[in-house]
C-alpha cells in the first residue's frame, strides 16, 4: 500500500493527532521528528528528480557521439535527417483522387 500511494499515506498519518492525551512526550518527540525527517526526505526526492531531468534533458548523463569520436581522434559528422512533416500536419489522401 505504501508503495502505491505514498503521498496518500503521508497525508493520512499527518492527519492523526500528534498530542493526544495518552501519547508520552518521548512518543510526542519521536512522532515530530519522523514527521521532519519524511518531509526532508521528499524535499530531497523532488531535488533529486528535478537535477536528474534537467541533466538528461542537457544530454549529460550519456556520452555522445562527437564525445566519443574526440575521445578516439576520429572526425565526427553530425548526420542530418530530411526533415518529415509531422503526422497531424501531412497531407491527406483526398477521396477524389481515388474516383
Amino acid at each position: 500500500m505504501l508503495s502505491r500511494d505514498f503521498g496518500g499515506a503521508c497525508g493520512r498519518l499527518l492527519e492523526l493527532p500528534n498530542a493526544g492525551e495518552r501519547l508520552r512526550p518521548y512518543q510526542r518527540q519521536a512522532n515530530t521528528a519522523t514527521e521532519r525527517a519524511v518531509a526532508a526526505a521528499t524535499a530531497r526526492a523532488h531535488k533529486i528528480t528535478q537535477a536528474i531531468l534537467a541533466k538528461a534533458f542537457r544530454g549529460e548523463l550519456v556520452t555522445t557521439e562527437a564525445e566519443l569520436a574526440r575521445q578516439e581522434g576520429r572526425a565526427y559528422e553530425p548526420r542530418l535527417r530530411p526533415r518529415r512533416p509531422h503526422p497531424r500536419h501531412a497531407r491527406k489522401p483526398s477521396l477524389q483522387a481515388e474516383a
